[in-house]
């Protein structure tokens, strides 16, 4: 996600395919790890406006946006892709980081990544469950126990958290108004500020402000994830649980420059 970030910021360049084919992580003979991201082929060149030049939805379905496969047509940016990384991480712990569900539940919530419905246009749209999951405010069951790191669970939702402000209703006119009068009036009250430090961040409205900036703000997930990663302990022997042979590999499917 560093990568993809710089490639972002410095060279102007989205990478829109962030899936578990495309993230390649090596232990190198010293002990430590080292990722790459590969596969630049359905990137593009982003505008000043923070947007794609064309409206193409590409990518692995089970780890596009929910804005993206809600609406084909939408244009591709930056918070697209910094979301499919919060499906990408969800789908692989769910697979692969032992847990208390049971495989029936795990295969309920592998599921929804796979939700699939066909408009009478044509147009095939899906991930309605995993955006009512986001508008909540959570990404996995609240019954879900990580083994061996529970605070796993901690970084999906509060990322989750984040990413809801995306499929919430957006403040009203009205409501940005009403709390600009509010910030004038305030200005002149600066005891009640020193004794109530986050009233106006706390705010509804501007807290709606405030994360949908965080989620195209350089660097922010790249941030959170560090910052969770130091803040907690991690075991020696936390490796993925390899797949039994007798469990199915469910079918990935990509999507080349259509927007059906």
């Amino acid at each position: 996600m560093e990568g993809h970030d710089e490639a972002f910021t410095k060279a102007g360049v989205l990478h829109k395919d962030i899936s578990v084919g495309n993230i390649m992580i090596v232990r190198k003979e010293d002990g430590t790890s080292e990722g790459l991201l590969i596969d630049w082929d359905l990137c593009c060149l982003v505008g000043p406006t923070d947007g794609p030049r064309r409206a193409t939805r590409t990518g692995t379905w089970q780890f596009i946006s929910c804005q993206l496969l809600q609406k084909p047509g939408a244009p591709h940016t930056i918070m697209d892709d910094r979301e499919s990384a919060l499906h990408l991480l969800t789908w692989l712990v769910l697979r692969h980081v032992k847990h208390n569900l049971s495989p029936q539940a795990t295969e309920g919530c592998l599921k929804v990544f796979d939700q699939l419905h066909v408009k009478h246009a044509g147009a095939e749209t899906g991930g309605s469950q995993k955006q009512i999951n986001l508008t909540m405010g959570y990404q996995v069951p609240s019954e879900l126990v990580f083994e061996h790191v529970p605070h796993l669970k901690s970084l999906i939702n509060g990322l989750a958290a984040v990413f809801a402000f995306r499929y919430r209703k957006a403040p009203s006119e009205g409501e940005y108004k009403a709390l600009e009068k509010l910030q004038d009036f305030l200005k002149d009250q600066p005891e009640f500020l020193a004794n109530h430090p986050g009233f106006l961040a706390n705010h509804p409205t501007q807290v709606y402000t405030t994360k949908m900036n965080l989620l195209k703000e350089s660097g922010w997930l790249v941030k959170f994830l560090r910052d969770h990663i130091e803040h907690h302990e991690w075991p020696l022997h936390d490796g993925a649980l390899l797949l039994h042979a007798s469990e199915p590999v469910p079918a990935i499917r990509s999507l080349e420059n259509t927007t059906q």
